[in-house]
C-alpha cells in the first residue's frame, strides 16, 4: 500500500520459489587416454560445446561446463579434465646377446624393473625374463622381454696325425654352440672323412664369433703280411702232410 496526502493505493504480487537440483560435474580429475572419460551428472544440460544431453564423453584435456535451466532459473558448474597418454615402451618381445658381453635394455622412460632398479634402462649380464612398469599420471604400462644368451662357438683342437694310406680318418667338430662349419676342402658339414695327406683347416662359428684350427695328416704305406703254412692236414685228422 502506498499513501500520498489523502490518497492511497494497493497492489498484490505472488512469488513462487523454484526448487533447483544440484548440478555437480565432479572434482577436477585426470584420466588415461586408453579410453574416454564420461561426465554424467544425471540432468538434461546444455554443455559448453553447444550440445544438449544428460552426459558428455571427454576425449581431450580441457575445461568443461554445463548449464541446467528450469523456467527463468539456471545453474552452472565447471570441471577441468586432464588427459594423460600411456607410456610407449619400445622393448622387443625377445632378444639375445653374446656370452661375455653386456646387453642394455632401454625403455626410454623411468620405470621400475623386476630387478629392483628404478631407471630408464638396465644392463643385462644373464639370460632371463626382464620387465618394467612405467607410470604417467593415471596411466600404468608394463612390458617385458625374454633375453637369451648365445654361447661362443666351440672347437676342439686336433693334433697332427698319421695313418695308413689305405684308411681314412673321420674328423668331427660338432657342437650345439656352432651354427656353421667351413673346411678347407670345401665341405660345410660338422664332420668329414680324410685320407689324403696335407694341412687341413676348419672354421666354426655362430652370430657371435668364429674360430679356426689347423692340423696336418701324414700317410704311410700299409704293410700287409701274408702267412704261408709249411704243412697242413687236408682231412682234419691231425696227421700233417
Amino acid at each position: 500500500t502506498v499513501h500520498f496526502d489523502d490518497c492511497s493505493a494497493s497492489d498484490d504480487v505472488s512469488v513462487f520459489l523454484t526448487d533447483m537440483p544440484l548440478l555437480y560435474l565432479g572434482p577436477d580429475t585426470s584420466f588415461c587416454a586408453t579410453g574416454m572419460y564420461e561426465l554424467n551428472p544425471g540432468l538434461d544440460l546444455i554443455w559448453n560445446d553447444g550440445s544438449y544431453a544428460d552426459s558428455l564423453l571427454v576425449a581431450e584435456s580441457g575445461e568443461y561446463s554445463a548449464t541446467y535451466t528450469s523456467g527463468v532459473c539456471s545453474i552452472s558448474d565447471t570441471v577441468t579434465i586432464t588427459m594423460f597418454q600411456p607410456p610407449i615402451i619400445p622393448l622387443p618381445a625377445d632378444t639375445s646377446f653374446c656370452e661375455g658381453t653386456v646387453l642394455t635394455l632401454d625403455a626410454q622412460s623411468v620405470g621400475l624393473w623386476n630387478t629392483g632398479v628404478t631407471s630408464a634402462s638396465v644392463e643385462i649380464l644373464n639370460p632371463g625374463y626382464y620387465d618394467v612398469v612405467i607410470e604417467n599420471g593415471p596411466c600404468t604400462v608394463q612390458s617385458g622381454t625374454d633375453v637369451r644368451m648365445i654361447q661362443l662357438p666351440e672347437l676342439k683342437l686336433f693334433n697332427d696325425t698319421s695313418l695308413c694310406e689305405d684308411f681314412e680318418l673321420n674328423v668331427s667338430v660338432f657342437s650345439d654352440r656352432n651354427t656353421y662349419y667351413s673346411w678347407s676342402t670345401g665341405d660345410t658339414s660338422s664332420s668329414i672323412y680324410l685320407h689324403e695327406p696335407g694341412i687341413y683347416e676348419v672354421i666354426v662359428g655362430n652370430e657371435c664369433d668364429t674360430i679356426s684350427s689347423e692340423f696336418e695328416i701324414e700317410t704311410y704305406p700299409c704293410t700287409w703280411g701274408i702267412f704261408v703254412p709249411t704243412c697242413f692236414t687236408p682231412n682234419d685228422d691231425d696227421i700233417r702232410s
